[in-house]
């Protein structure tokens, strides 16, 4: 909450843990279209084979690729409604995500401030440069100045994290213009 400098009250990220492994998938997602405050995950300990446990299966640990999906899903209960009121008119995206449906779309850049942001806060809070040294070396797209711009945001310094959003959009919105 204070990294998003916000003060919402009933958020709820809901997480099951399947240990076994039935879900063959290392994280599933699911949402509540009524009520935008509230997201699960499911969370899959990968095994051999789904029918048995193994030693590295029998507890699950929060390791740092755990830790990442939970910064991305939780931050998705703060940047959904943003998206919502600035993403604008979905045919500015039309470059980024050539016949897509208008849902892939908005998936698509709701993805392109979520990832980063992710790799943000898997750096600031678990020390972890992987998803840093991605954006910074490897990504050659608007991701990259997404991420520029979100490295640049200081909860302390008391600029609403509403703002970056807001510019983080624009490149999003001005690349897609190119």
């Amino acid at each position: 909450m204070s990294f998003y400098q916000d003060n919402q009250k009933g958020l709820e990220l809901i997480v099951f843990v399947e240990l076994t492994n039935n879900a063959n998938n290392k994280a599933v997602d699911f949402y509540d279209n009524y009520n935008l405050k509230k997201r699960a995950i499911i969370l899959a300990n990968i095994c051999d084979m789904p029918n048995e446990t193994t030693k590295a299966n029998d507890i699950l640990e929060l390791n740092n690729d755990i830790r990442g999906t939970l910064y991305h899903e939780t931050s998705h209960l703060f940047t959904t409604k943003l998206l919502d009121q600035y993403i604008g008119d979905l045919n500015q995206y039309r470059t980024i995500c050539e016949d897509c449906k208008q849902i892939e779309i908005i998936d698509k850049v709701d993805h392109m401030v979520v990832r980063p942001l992710q790799a943000l806060m898997m750096e600031r809070f678990d020390k972890n440069n992987q998803g840093n040294d991605f954006f910074l070396n490897k990504c050659t797209d608007v991701r990259k100045q997404v991420y520029h711009r979100l490295t640049e945001y200081q909860p302390e310094d008391k600029i609403p994290f509403e703002k970056t959003y807001i510019d983080c959009i624009n490149l999003i919105k001005a690349s897609a213009s190119k």
